[in-house]
């Protein structure tokens, strides 16, 4: 009783579940209601419901006896809710064959009260397995986010530091790779510090500088030489670029890691025009 009274002195709520989160693995426990229901043993009857009882009013004596029989309770009952939430979240880290993430970037301008502000939100996403986008950074102001290496750079840290070391996760460590960056047209330009979809040079997978036609850039040729990370990093095609991106600092391929967005190449690209 003296260590378990020891184990937190919060409150007797908290002093209680500590005591059982050490005395009871979450699979042992969800076989246990207090009194016994179903095939669940009735937790009453253990030995270590008085020791739990003993413990607990060893450092709150002001509690009765069925005060903390009603936080064992309360705990027995969400167990299932815990042990379900927590396998859950084992499963999806079922090997260590390396998790890939995948970034978005969007942007949108909009006005308010005659103000143009432009907003940008960085998202992640986790590809091998079923699992939500989370928030990376979210930006507002009255223009894009420059100068664009201090936007980033945390980001880049962070990433640069997953990359070598990986993400330590119940006492496993999971390498992580970068599956690609999932922007539109506009926001690859931005973060790869090269021409706009509306300029020259400005594909992204091939050398084809393009023609001035009817109102439009557009690529005649089909024959060109293909892009490749080297020729990018040392910006062979100085046409192509407008300055050296912060994603440099990265291991990572900046040509096909970047896929072409369905939008502006299709929809608004070839099916509008």
């Amino acid at each position: 009783c003296d260590y378990l009274s020891s184990v937190g002195v919060k409150d007797g709520t908290f002093l209680t579940n500590n005591i059982l989160k050490r005395c009871l693995t979450n699979q042992l426990a969800s076989s246990f209601s207090f009194r016994g229901k179903g095939v669940k043993k009735p937790f009453v009857d253990l030995s270590l419901k008085s020791v739990v009882v003993g413990a607990v009013k060893k450092q709150f004596s002001g509690l009765t006896e069925t005060e903390i029989e009603d936080h064992i309770k309360v705990w027995l009952k969400h167990l299932p809710q815990r042990f379900k939430a927590k396998t859950a979240v084992k499963n999806t880290f079922k090997s260590n064959k390396g998790d890939h993430v995948e970034k978005n970037v969007s942007s949108c301008s909009y006005t308010a009260q005659t103000v143009q502000y432009e907003s940008q939100s960085g998202n992640g996403q986790v590809a091998n397995f079923k699992s939500d986008p989370f928030v990376i950074a979210v930006f507002c102001g009255g223009a894009k986010p420059l100068p664009l290496t201090s936007y980033l750079s945390d980001f880049i840290q962070e990433l640069k530091h997953l990359l070598r070391n990986g993400l330590l996760f119940s006492e496993k460590t999971y390498s992580i790779s970068i599956h690609s960056f999932v922007c539109d047209a506009p926001a690859r330009a931005f973060l790869k510090c090269i021409k706009t979809h509306n300029g020259y040079s400005f594909c992204e997978r091939c050398l084809e500088p393009g023609e001035y036609f009817n109102g439009r850039v557009v690529l005649t040729g089909i024959s060109a030489p293909k892009r490749n990370n080297r020729s990018f990093r040392m910006q062979l095609d100085e046409e192509h670029h407008i300055g050296i991106s912060p994603l440099v600092d990265l291991p990572i391929d900046l040509v096909i890691k970047f896929p072409i967005d369905s939008m502006h190449n299709g929809c608004l690209g070839v099916m509008q025009n």
